[in-house]
């Protein structure tokens, strides 16, 4: 048995759904494509096998699949896929902080309210 470099997720979502949700044509190989349809093959490149794929990794990917670009072009587009990736991420991770502490502050209201006892 060989070990591989990750393996394809259970869930594993087709690059025409991915266009599709993207509001997209799907990508054909050998064509160039716009910027939106870049960004859909290399979003499903990246995110096809846990874990994501790097950036040398998905370019060879989208290589061997076909695709045709340049590799400035590529490499922005890349670039800016990450930077959107890395804002979402921390969108997100503020709103669990956000959460969280309007979760710990209710319930320091609630242990307040038990330690005052009774109230006549």
């Amino acid at each position: 048995m060989t070990a591989t470099a990750g393996k394809a997720s259970q869930a594993t979502v087709t690059l025409a759904e991915v266009a599709a949700v993207a509001g997209v044509p799907v990508p054909e190989t050998g064509e160039r494509l716009s910027d939106e349809q870049l960004v859909v093959v290399l979003r499903h490149l990246r995110y096809r096998e846990d874990p994501p794929l790097s950036y040398r990794q998905a370019v060879a990917a989208f290589r061997e699949a076909g695709f045709v670009g340049g590799e400035e072009r590529i490499r922005r587009t890349w670039g800016e896929l990450m930077s959107r990736d890395d804002a979402t991420e921390a969108e997100k991770a503020a709103e669990d902080s956000e959460t969280s502490h309007t979760n710990d502050d209710a319930n320091a209201d609630e242990e307040d309210e038990e330690e005052a006892g009774p109230r006549s």
